[in-house]
């Protein structure tokens, strides 16, 4: 899992992305995936200009899960995709996902 990209142009929610990027990689370690690499240790990804295959061949993985984050008021969206390291395999791409901040409340 990379660093997740903050698009909300605001340098502070980057702790929040940073979070998101944790508790994705998190959940990921609990599903079927065989080999989920650790948040710090993908960390030094954050930003970088190194192409996902590089990226891929250096971790020793088969498909490195991307993805960005757009934080406005209460609402998040997070849209993420798994790209395999081998361009001629299809890529899966997931819906955005999009939660409401539970303690807003409801007019």
């Amino acid at each position: 899992m990379l660093p997740l990209e903050n698009l909300s142009g605001n340098p502070e929610q980057e702790y929040f992305v940073d979070g998101m990027t944790d508790a994705i990689t998190t959940e990921l370690a609990g599903s079927r995936f065989d080999q989920v690499s650790a948040w710090q240790s993908m960390k030094v990804y954050k930003k970088t200009t190194k192409s996902l295959g590089e990226i891929a061949s250096e971790v020793d993985v088969d498909a490195l899960v991307q993805g960005v984050v757009l934080r406005e008021g209460n609402r998040v969206r997070i849209f993420v995709q798994v790209v395999p390291d081998q361009p001629r395999e299809a890529a899966v791409a997931n819906s955005p996902l999009q939660r409401s901040d539970p303690r807003r409340k409801r007019r």
